[in-house]
């Protein structure tokens, strides 16, 4: 499922990934089911909710075996469920009722897709011995909940040793060993001042699945607020607010981005000597355990390189997974992003990394297609700033087009079935401003994700037009303001990171040198 891309960079939607704990999420199943689920149920909720939350939530209980075979000792088996739910549209009693699961059919009959998604689930669910169940109320949303068991007959073949999947370095076992005893505080989930029921619901429940994963996955002791602890978990929102997140420099401190993009903007931000690590959402129990796990290591490093400095010992010799870290300067600051946080961040892949449910048969996958050089669009109306954008593209090799205002840069936009990967975007125009241009561009761009994603839904042809970029669109506001109003406005239109005139070019390339990177990491 890592091929498949879904753009979240929309401040207005959260997505939640909710795993129960348990000591082997490792199942035999049929190669392709769980993904082909999961690619459906969360692709349309994707497409029919614009605000408020999608949750994935997966857990797993035993059950005993209906009939065990007498030659066999006996055994439990587990039944495995998936519930994605939303905020979104909704369906009707009747369109339930009647045509939910037949093909070629969709209640609303403009919407993007064939109408496959629901009626291809249905088929899974009743080849696998499962149960799917339908809640959905017009105006209120959707909870779909698949239970499958998994196959038993493959279960000799799935513990064949040459078949068993390996354990990553950034394995839970080794965030419960090292985090074992350690307090953490979660800040930034309880101000509800300005926000729709919606976003309220949407925002406990993520609180609710960071506490889960702290206190079961990784064996940590949650405090209230207002004590201080070993760590601090973050919401981005409490970090726009006030940059003082901790009592000390000694806390480590993970903050929770709509988009890892951004940190380019915030790494000034902090006091010297201060750890870091920033984690995009949609964040689930893999994506935690390696954010802690690069911090404690940041760390150990840290406590290594003050004891050597004291008593002016040779320098160690360099460990094994110490170069994923840097220092920058002396300032003994670290900053970490996670390389599968990009502003695309793949919810999907997650929930299979963090849960290993493992395919049982062989798949070959074929070489990752080289990457297309990024192309650039600037929209700015002031024609010296345009000059200085325009120069600094050319002297760096960056291809790019330009526009002097929002209207035609949205109908570059629309002109070019690929669309950009950079936009350098002025918020203060005539004509169309930034912020609306970057609605309407944000909104061509899931429209073309949806039209493309459906299609994967076919059982045999291919897509056949040419496909979105893999990765989702990175906007940076150009702005002459700078207060949090005008960077909350920004990030709600669909900006991405905010940068305050007179830019500074140093700052644009440890931007586009840091997305380049991810870009490279992410398609290897």
């Amino acid at each position: 499922m890592d091929e498949l891309q879904f753009d979240f960079s929309n401040d207005a939607l959260t997505v939640i990934i909710d795993i129960d704990f348990r000591d082997d999420w490792h199942f035999p199943t049929v190669p392709g089911t769980w993904r082909r689920l999961t690619m459906n149920l969360f692709g349309n909720s994707l497409k029919y909710t614009s605000d408020g939350y999608i949750k994935v939530k997966l857990e797993a209980r035993s059950i005993p075996s209906v009939n065990p075979s007498v030659n066999s000792d006996s055994f439990d088996r587990t039944m495995i469920t998936m519930t994605v739910s939303d905020s979104g549209q909704g369906m009707s009693s009747e369109f339930m009722k009647t045509k939910l699961f037949m093909p070629f059919t969709q209640e609303n009959v403009t919407a993007p897709g064939t109408g496959l998604g629901m009626s291809i689930v249905k088929q899974i669910v009743d080849l696998s011995g499962g149960v799917i169940e339908v809640h959905s109320e017009l105006g209120r949303g959707t909870e779909m909940k698949l239970s499958l068991p998994p196959d038993d007959r493959l279960r000799r073949t799935s513990e064949s040793p040459e078949l068993m999947i390996p354990i990553p370095e950034y394995s839970i076992g080794a965030v419960r060993r090292r985090a074992n005893g350690r307090t953490v505080t979660i800040r930034g989930f309880d101000n509800t001042a300005g926000k729709s029921d919606l976003q309220i619901e949407a925002i406990t429940s993520l609180k609710a699945s960071i506490v889960k994963y702290a206190e079961e996955w990784f064996n940590l002791e949650v405090n209230s607020d207002n004590l201080v602890a070993d760590i601090v978990i973050s919401d981005e929102s409490e970090f726009l607010k006030s940059t003082k997140l901790i009592e000390s420099s000694s806390q480590l401190l993970l903050i929770l981005c709509s988009n890892g993009a951004r940190r380019g903007i915030y790494t000034s931000q902090f006091e010297v000597g201060q750890l870091v690590e920033f984690i995009s959402k949609p964040c689930g129990p893999h994506c935690l355990a390696k954010a802690l796990l690069n911090i404690l290591d940041a760390e150990d490093a840290l406590k290594r390189s003050k004891a050597d400095h004291a008593i002016q010992a040779e320098p160690q010799e360099k460990r094994p997974n110490q170069d994923r870290h840097s220092f920058i300067g002396c300032r003994v600051m670290w900053l970490r992003l996670n390389s599968s946080d990009v502003p695309s961040e793949n919810a999907l892949s997650e929930l299979l990394k963090g849960t290993s449910i493992s395919d049982t048969a062989g798949v070959t996958e074929s070489p990752p297609a080289p990457l297309e050089p990024p192309k650039m669009l600037l929209v700015e109306d002031n024609p010296v700033n345009m000059m200085l954008l325009a120069t600094y593209m050319k002297r760096n090799g960056w291809d790019y087009e330009e526009a002097t205002n929002g209207l035609i840069a949205l109908q570059a936009f629309q002109n070019r079935p690929q669309g950009f990967d950079v936009i350098f975007m002025d918020v203060s125009m005539s004509i169309m401003t930034g912020y609306e241009s970057i609605r309407k561009i944000r909104a061509v761009e899931a429209e073309r994700r949806a039209a493309y994603g459906v299609q994967l839904q076919s059982l045999s042809s291919p897509p056949t037009p040419p496909s979105p970029p893999a990765f989702s669109l990175l906007v940076i506001a150009l702005t002459g303001f700078s207060s949090q109003n005008d960077q909350e406005m920004a990030f709600d239109s669909g900006m991405d990171i905010f940068m305050t005139k007179p830019v500074r070019f140093r700052d644009v390339g440890s931007i586009l040198d840091g997305w380049m990177k991810t870009r490279e990491e992410r398609s290897s």
